[in-house]
């Protein structure tokens, strides 16, 4: 059931949660009393990680993603800076409690509305600031923190990636597979078949055809190959192929 901004990470003030949203690319919606799924998931997640978990979280993707060319470069600038920027008193957590404590954030069976931690150190900025504020500009280094770790932990940590997906999972929208399966089967059954195959057939090999020149088009972009040459070359592949089939 949606829920109002007002009734989600109430730690927050309005206008981290509009900050929050515009980092999510949430800033363009229509209302506010009817979040989705997936931005109620978000504030609630952000608003439970502690900032020695968000550290964490950030140390290790920092490591991991060390040279990654699908990480925008000021992403992982302002997890850097973010780092650099935490208290001293924070490398005193042990690791080993940080991490049994992010085990328990991933537990999506808990209410979406849970209150699981008091926030600490918000700062109040006014509605004129947070306009003006870009993603990267640090100015409250608790709630961003917590922001830009809560993004890679519990969405991703690819751009690309986070554009077409959605963090949450609604369990009340249908699955189309079992429906296209059956439906499928009725019209084998009492129709042309034999017309179904080729259809079936057809769109597997242009499905695959894609899915190939994609992959080949990511190996080109690892390997500094510009597209249209890669392009060119997988043109030349499949006529050369062809020729011999």
């Amino acid at each position: 059931m949606p829920i109002s901004i007002k009734e989600v990470a109430e730690g927050f003030t309005s206008e981290q949660k509009f900050f929050i949203l515009r980092r999510l690319n949430y800033d363009g919606l229509v209302s506010l009393d009817e979040l989705p799924a997936g931005v109620t998931f978000m504030l609630e997640k952000i608003y439970a990680l502690s900032e020695t978990e968000a550290v964490e979280i950030l140390k290790e993707y920092l490591a991991e993603h060390d040279e990654d060319v699908n990480i925008p470069e000021a992403d992982y600038e302002f997890a850097q800076k973010l780092v650099d920027q935490a208290p001293n008193s924070l490398d005193n957590a042990e690791s080993g409690d940080v991490k049994t404590n992010l085990k328990s954030h991933f537990d999506t069976n808990k209410p979406l509305n849970e209150k699981e931690l008091e926030l600490t150190n918000v700062v109040d900025i006014s509605s004129t600031e947070s306009i003006t504020h870009s993603p990267f500009e640090l100015f409250d280094w608790s709630m961003q923190v917590r922001l830009e770790a809560g993004l890679i932990a519990f969405h991703s940590p690819y751009p690309e990636v986070r554009a077409v997906t959605e963090p949450y999972d609604d369990p009340s929208v249908p699955c189309e597979t079992p429906r296209a399966i059956i439906v499928g089967l009725i019209w084998v059954s009492i129709g042309n078949g034999l017309a179904l195959m080729f259809i079936k057939a057809l769109g597997y090999n242009i499905d695959g055809q894609a899915q190939t020149y994609i992959s080949d088009q990511k190996m080109g972009h690892y390997a500094k190959i510009p597209p249209r040459a890669m392009f060119r070359w997988q043109m030349v592949s499949v006529s050369l192929l062809r020729s011999f089939l």
